[in-house]
This record gives C-alpha cells, structure tokens and sequence, in this order.
C-alpha cells in the first residue's frame, strides 16, 4: 500500500480531530449542567438536563409523561396502557414551543426590511457568535424554498408582485 504526503496529512487531521471530539464527549452529553454535580441538580429530570422537556406528538426513549395518577413517568419503563393514555391526544400550535421558563423574542421575519432587501423565507440554518459583553454576529442561512407557500404568500409579505420573468 502506498500512501502520499497530502492522504498522511489528512490521516493526522482526522485523528488529531477524532481525539480532540473524544475528550469534548462528556462535556457534550450534559451541555445544560456541570457533569460532576447533575445527579444531585437533575436526580427527576429526564435525560439529566435541567429542565423539563416539551412533550412531542410520538414518544420517545427518552420521553416522559405526566400519568393520569398525576406523577411524572419514563415512557421507556411505562406500559403500553401508561403510554397510550398519555399520547392518546396531541394539541399542535403553530409557534415555537419552548420548555417551561424558557422565552423567545422575534428579530426578523420573513419580509421585514434588512438594508436594501428584505429578510428571506424558510431559513435552515441560525447561529450567534459572542464577540463581547452583551453583543456578537447573528448568521442566517436561506438554503431553499418551499415553493408554494412562498408563490402564495410573497405578494403579501414583500408588498409587490413576484417578478416571473426574471425567474
């Protein structure tokens, strides 16, 4: 087998990389609390996180429910009669459900003005990156659209019409 500079490289890299991760593991399972002291922080919480998560539509391993008896209960030690009482009914909302405590404040939505353009539709991707004391760089990414809705609606939103032939 032969093997050249630029593949001998990219074997360090991805072993250097594969090391670094390793060692960040345990930092990354309990991002919401100092791994040493999260028994006694999180002891009834499921998962080990510090809050009590939002109940989704399917249940999951780590998913927990409140019975009908009133006490918090693992779906993954619950019986099938537990688990069907408490996912037998399931309320959609059209917002961004958050854990109980937990707030959010919108900055931007689809339309409002941002320089000489306006801000995009469907973004896939959001970051912030801290720079200093209470500021930092938002990043939004707009990969695609779901073309329908958008047609339908960017009359509407952006106030004139969609310009087709430039499409």
């Amino acid at each position: 087998m032969t093997i050249n500079r630029r593949e001998f490289l990219l074997f360090l890299g991805a072993t250097a990389g594969s090391v670094a991760l390793n060692s960040c593991q345990q930092k990354f399972a309990m991002p919401f609390g100092d791994p040493v002291n999260s028994a006694k922080d999180t002891a009834n919480i499921p998962g080990g996180i510090n809050f009590q998560p939002v109940k989704g539509p399917i249940p999951l391993p780590t998913s927990s429910a409140v019975a009908e008896t009133g006490q918090l209960i693992k779906i993954s030690t619950a019986s099938a009669e537990q688990q069907m009482q408490a996912y037998s009914a399931y309320e959609v909302a059209d917002d961004l459900v958050l854990p109980e405590g937990f707030t959010y404040d919108i900055i931007a939505a689809w339309g409002d003005k941002v320089g000489d353009s306006h801000f995009g539709y469907n973004n896939d991707y959001l970051s912030f990156v801290e720079t200093g004391e209470n500021e930092g760089l938002l990043t939004v990414n707009f990969e695609y659209i779901s073309a329908k809705p958008w047609i339908q609606t960017y009359q509407k939103v952006i106030g004139k019409s969609l310009p087709f032939a430039k499409l």
